[in-house]
């Protein structure tokens, strides 16, 4: 058996920068993925500004070897009447594929000396023994370590094994995206939502990326595809070709990929995200803004908080479930009170097409209302 300091499930944005955020210390660590890298992960392609701050807090130049990062300068939403509202940004927003997005976190974690990798082999089983988490992987390795980090994603195998927390629709979100080339009257600094009379409560999104491709996407609340039985894929479809707001700038695109699914835990509820010897980050620890959608940005900061706090612990010897609450703490001191008030809106917004109406057309002419919808994008 390989013993470490830590073991860290999942090589995405929150692996990747938690292992990156402990690059001055000499702890052993551990890294494992299901996937081989460079690979492709399905998700909007949205970097918000935090997740730069993070990269820059540990280096000024951290960004500067990663050309696909497209930025961004505005939004621009339609209501389902038809209301146009442009949006700068307060913070700096970007655009990047996520096949070169992660590899790129990945790379910059790889500089750290005592790492291990274990790529393209999965968590099989998971078990804490006097003191130590066994981690038992499919190609049969076994690795222990007093601390072990969850960042694998929406399904994660630690929260699994480690906590009772279950999936509850009212509190995950379901999407699709797809990829075009060749959109028309789209500008590459703009980022385009659209919420539309009939795929309500949900919006449809088409984000720029570099060189003239457009992440293409939908997305709902689950309980409500689950009990309106409703096809992402195909409502994706039919938004493209009948819209009357979406369907020109698709007039001459050409679809580049398939359309394809995923899950999105939101913030919007308290889930036990640490306890005896581990720490849960990013999707793992349900982190998606429930307004938004966007996880790669609270991922990034939570390793950062799971790093801090696992420095703190591991100098003491003290990795229990009281001291590693402070992570917990930290988590809901930065994102909790943000995370409830865009539930709120997510859930008085919802069913309620007139009142986003109402809302849009206010904030067009309301300096006030405009300021206050820029603090939420």
């Amino acid at each position: 058996m390989q013993q470490y300091d830590i073991i860290v499930a999942g090589a995405g944005p929150g692996g990747s920068t938690f292992v990156r955020c402990l690059a001055d210390t000499d702890l052993r660590i551990a890294l494992i993925d299901k996937a081989t890298f460079p690979r492709d992960k399905i998700c909007g392609d949205a970097i918000p500004g935090t997740a730069i701050r993070v990269g820059r807090r540990r280096s000024r130049d951290y960004w500067d070897g990663l050309p696909a990062l497209n930025p961004l300068r505005r939004t621009r939403g339609f209501s389902p009447s038809g209301t146009i509202l442009d949006v700068e940004y307060v913070n700096d927003g970007y655009t990047c594929p996520r096949l070169d997005f992660d590899q790129y976190l990945l790379e910059q974690a790889l500089t750290y000396p005592r790492l291990d990798t274990h790529f393209g082999t999965k968590l099989k089983n998971l078990v804490r023994e006097n003191g130590q988490n066994i981690a038992t992987l499919s190609d049969g390795t076994q690795l222990s370590a007093p601390l072990i980090i969850g960042a694998d994603g929406a399904h994660s195998v630690v929260a699994k094994k480690l906590t009772d927390t279950k999936m509850d629709r009212n509190h995950y979100c379901a999407a699709v995206r797809t990829y075009y080339r060749g959109l028309t009257d789209i500008k590459d600094d703009r980022m385009m939502f659209y919420f539309l009379d009939g795929f309500l409560p949900g919006y449809f999104w088409i984000f720029p990326l570099k060189d003239g491709l457009f992440n293409v996407g939908f997305g709902m609340l689950s309980r409500q595809v689950s009990e309106r039985k409703i096809d992402l894929r195909d409502s994706l479809d039919r938004i493209v070709a009948e819209s009357p707001q979406v369907k020109s700038h698709f007039t001459h695109a050409e679809q580049v990929g398939k359309n394809e699914g995923f899950g999105l835990p939101l913030g919007s509820r308290t889930v036990p995200r640490s306890g005896d010897g581990f720490m849960l980050v990013g999707d793992a620890a349900g982190l998606i803004d429930p307004f938004t959608g966007e996880g790669i940005g609270n991922a990034m900061m939570s390793a950062e908080m799971a790093a801090a706090v696992a420095r703190e612990c591991l100098a003491s010897g003290r990795l229990d479930a009281k001291s590693l609450r402070a992570y917990d703490k930290a988590v809901t001191k930065k994102m909790g009170f943000d995370f409830k008030m865009k539930h709120l809106g997510q859930r008085i917004l919802a069913d309620r097409p007139w009142l986003i109406n109402g809302l849009m057309r206010l904030a067009s002419g309301n300096r006030l209302a405009h300021w206050a919808l820029k603090k939420v994008v």
